[in-house]
């Protein structure tokens, strides 16, 4: 188990810029029609050694985006749409007669926004380090209030030996006018599952 332990983490900073985990990005198109910005993701390495994964979730940011605080801080202020992103534990799930263990992350605000993004990739650990198990898969809406991934799962090829898992999570939010909001943050099982 790593050093950050089991349990769900969230490391609150200013805007990501991040090297490891790369940020979200927009892309304005060209047509001066359209208003939302398509968001284009970080890409997330295959395997990860320990030290790269503790690298890359020391490093995931924000899980909370305010409209004031584009680039001020995290604090909302009283009246204003604000928006918090969960990454859920993974967990496992049984869908028809295969058991698989995924997550199901979320972007909620207050009221709509113009722009909502998430990626999510799944890793499973080993002996020789964290491996891509699942994703990235990616959601993206518009004139919304959330946005969930429902998506994200692997399918367990023996129930044996039990495993950690955790997913990482990209968000962007984009409030009507205003720049982009980028942030991460991640979920670990809360104990060893049982899937491989």
């Amino acid at each position: 188990m790593s050093k950050l332990g089991k349990n769900k983490k969230s490391i609150f900073a200013g805007l990501l810029t991040v090297a490891l985990l790369g940020s979200p990005t927009a892309a304005f198109a060209e047509n001066s029609n359209s208003a939302a910005p398509e968001i284009v993701f970080p890409d997330r390495a295959d395997f990860l050694t320990e030290s790269e994964m503790v690298d890359a979730v020391s490093e995931a940011t924000q899980t909370s985006f305010s409209e004031s605080v584009v680039g001020e801080g995290l604090s909302a202020r009283a009246g204003e749409t604000f928006c918090k992103q969960d990454s859920q534990l993974p967990h496992v799930r049984t869908k028809s007669s295969k058991q698989t263990v995924g997550a199901k992350p979320t972007i909620t605000c207050g009221t709509p926004v113009g722009t909502l993004g998430l990626t999510a990739t799944l890793y499973q650990q080993t002996a020789a380090g964290w491996y891509k198990v699942a994703g990235p898969q990616k959601k993206t809406n518009h004139d919304a209030a959330k946005i969930q991934i429902t998506n994200l799962e692997y399918v367990c090829k023996t129930l044996s030996p039990k495993r950690n898992y955790r997913v990482i999570v990209d968000g962007v939010v984009g409030y009507y006018g205003k720049p982009l909001i980028s942030g991460s943050s991640y979920g670990d099982s809360k104990e060893k599952l049982a899937c491989s």
